[in-house]
């Protein structure tokens, strides 16, 4: 499979996001927050969050991105909302 940009990534259902995660998604870090957990992976040239709830494992959001404040939340521990 060719690598994916971030776009087409976006482009793509939330279910084909999912999936595409699950087949080729590299885990790099989790945590939890609150009533939330955070899932950060690679993927080709950008990152993927996933935000669940703890207590059910539901997936509320899935983000993608390449740099910012959503990556800046796994180095220095801020704390963001979903």
């Amino acid at each position: 499979m060719e690598k994916i940009t971030l776009q087409e990534y976006r482009n793509l259902s939330k279910k084909e996001q999912e999936v595409l995660l699950t087949e080729k998604g590299k885990h790099l870090d989790s945590l939890k927050e609150g009533y939330y957990g955070y899932a950060l992976y690679a993927l080709d040239r950008f990152f993927v969050e996933v935000v669940y709830a703890s207590s059910s494992n539901r997936i509320v959001s899935i983000k993608s991105f390449n740099s910012g404040k959503r990556l800046d939340f796994y180095v220095s521990g801020r704390k963001l909302k979903p």
